[in-house]
């Protein structure tokens, strides 16, 4: 006989069934099928994004890394539906909002836009940056690489990079080269420079690659290592001379002028290059769709033609290669910091 008193064992419905449970009802409602054994990571990139999602960039508004990304930010908000914003974290060489972006909630709503400076570089110079390279992220993409132009003021007596180099033996550290900042990549390449040439010149740090340009045109800065976004456009209107570009063949958009092997000095390339990343943890779904769309964004005409004028090389990885990619970085630079004994400003 069966007691009246049985109460049978009712198990509450999890997150994830109560969010399959709508997807389902909601394609249910638009006609859509085999959708019932949606998994969670699935769901996650299903429904993401759902609200703006902030793009910390730790460099100043107006540098290379602010012009390149809002080229992409508007591109993003058109192909996944939200608003990308970007916030400049400013301070330390890229580490203070890199440190903040790898603190942030692992929710796909925080990413960072990332350099060699930033991911690469700085954690060797700030021994206590706040974060880690190989652990603190969850690469998505490499988007871009770019050439760095050696150039002088136009009013400057060196006609070709051998000549400002001899210049620079007759009179040592009577020069001066600019960076925007110490232990960005525009530091190491004139420190590898004059590493690999036997010449000497004075540092000059900047806060940021704008901040010392006006210098650079007047005179009293001899040389800078610009990316081809800061310095191409002061080349072309005549107001500086490029001698050289690092990267391995000619800039497109500077096709007169010669690489740094071309000009004298073999096997030296040095390319910048910029990626977005999550804090640890962001769902593999989350920053494997935003690494597709930026795929897609990027063999786009609209995107190419926007980029066309600031001399950069669409250079896509996905995820697993970025993370390789950023470790070799790392070891490299971080090796040259440690060799130079270079020291945060």
């Amino acid at each position: 006989m069966l007691s009246n008193s049985f109460t049978p064992h009712i198990t509450q419905p999890t997150t994830s069934f109560i969010q399959r449970r709508l997807l389902l009802q909601s394609a249910s409602a638009l006609g859509i099928t085999g959708i019932a054994s949606i998994s969670a990571p699935a769901l996650a990139q299903a429904t993401w994004p759902t609200k703006p999602v902030r793009i910390i960039l730790p460099f100043p508004a107006g540098a290379t890394s602010d012009v390149l990304c809002r080229v992409l930010t508007e591109r993003l908000s058109a192909a996944l539906g939200q608003p990308f914003t970007i916030d400049n974290k400013v301070g330390a060489g890229g580490t203070l909002g890199s440190a903040e972006a790898a603190k942030a909630a692992p929710d796909g709503y925080n990413l960072l836009w990332g350099t060699v400076s930033s991911l690469a570089v700085a954690p060797a110079l700030f021994p206590n940056a706040g974060y880690d390279p190989a652990t603190s992220f969850a690469p998505i993409a490499q988007v871009f690489r770019i050439a760095h132009v050696v150039s002088v003021p136009a009013a400057h007596p060196a006609k070709t990079l051998q000549e400002l180099l001899a210049m620079a033996r007759d009179k040592p550290g009577t020069m001066s080269y600019a960076s925007s900042g110490n232990g960005t990549i525009s530091h190491l390449i004139g420190e590898l420079l004059l590493g690999r040439t036997g010449t000497k010149m004075l540092h000059v740090p900047y806060r940021s690659a704008p901040a010392g340009q006006a210098d650079h045109i007047s005179g009293r800065i001899d040389v800078r290592f610009d990316t081809m976004v800061d310095g191409r456009p002061a080349v072309s209107s005549g107001q500086t001379r490029a001698l050289a570009v690092t990267s391995a063949t000619r800039a497109p958009s500077l096709p007169n002028v010669p690489t740094m092997a071309e000009a004298g000095v073999p096997d030296f390339v040095v390319t910048g290059w910029f990626a977005f990343a999550a804090p640890a943890g962001t769902p593999d779904a989350i920053t494997q769709r935003m690494s597709s769309t930026l795929a897609d964004i990027l063999q786009k005409k609209d995107t190419l033609d926007a980029l066309a004028p600031h001399g950069v090389e669409v250079a896509h990885l996905p995820p697993a290669q970025l993370r390789e990619h950023i470790s070799r970085e790392a070891k490299r630079f971080g090796d040259l910091v440690r060799q130079l004994n270079i020291q945060p400003g």
